[in-house]
């Protein structure tokens, strides 16, 4: 019964958001919160993008990067951050979360305002501007049928892991690849790899280039 409560509040939360009554999507997604009602991630992204300061903005959208990795909403919520960090003059840490987000989220639809603004700031920085990123992610899953790719990826994001959807051509076949990651080194991709192994995901890693 809360949960279903908390679901009809962020539901108007948000049309008062889209008829642009700022101040009373607010007071609705703050109640949402109180009640410890579920769509947490949505909730904070909101209330980022209702802050009246750039600081009270951040504080918002790194709950929903930091705590649900795997939302729909943290991808949007990192650049988010970036962006006012940029916006700040703050380049090196806007350069920090930019280049977290390009490694992170590289099928997200931002990747590529990401990385526009990740190299306008290097430029600014004098920093040396990377071609490509390097890198590990783990094959979970690869289906001809992406609503079975769309199934696993829904799964996994729920226990609050970064999925990657990749489409790829193998033999004259279509296939939609589930990759879990990105990960910096071999080694943390093998550490996570026994964890997913341990959850019941068996998984290949796999060396990519971004």
């Amino acid at each position: 019964m809360i949960l279903l409560l908390g679901a009809l509040l962020f539901e108007d939360g948000v049309k008062f958001f889209e008829k642009g009554e700022y101040e009373r999507a607010e007071r609705v997604f703050r109640t949402v919160l109180k009640k410890e009602a579920a769509k947490k991630d949505a909730v904070y992204f909101y209330l980022g993008r209702l802050s009246r300061s750039p600081s009270e903005a951040i504080k918002w959208f790194k709950k929903v990067y930091e705590a649900y990795p795997g939302s729909l909403y943290a991808d949007s919520a990192m650049y988010e951050v970036a962006k006012i960090y940029y916006a700040l003059g703050i380049y090196d840490e806007a350069i920090t979360i930019f280049k977290r987000f390009l490694k992170s989220y590289p099928s997200s639809p931002l990747y590529q305002d990401a990385f526009f603004w990740y190299s306008n700031a290097l430029k600014i920085k004098g920093y040396k501007i990377p071609q490509k990123f390097k890198g590990y992610v783990i094959q979970v899953g690869a289906f001809k049928k992406r609503k079975n790719a769309d199934k696993l990826a829904k799964e996994l994001r729920s226990k609050g892991m970064n999925v990657i959807l990749q489409e790829a051509e193998v033999g004259g076949e279509h296939f939609c690849r589930v990759w879990v990651g990105f990960f910096d080194t071999l080694e943390q991709a093998k550490k996570y790899q026994e964890k997913l192994k341990k959850e019941g995901y068996a998984g290949s890693i796999i060396k990519v280039e971004q």
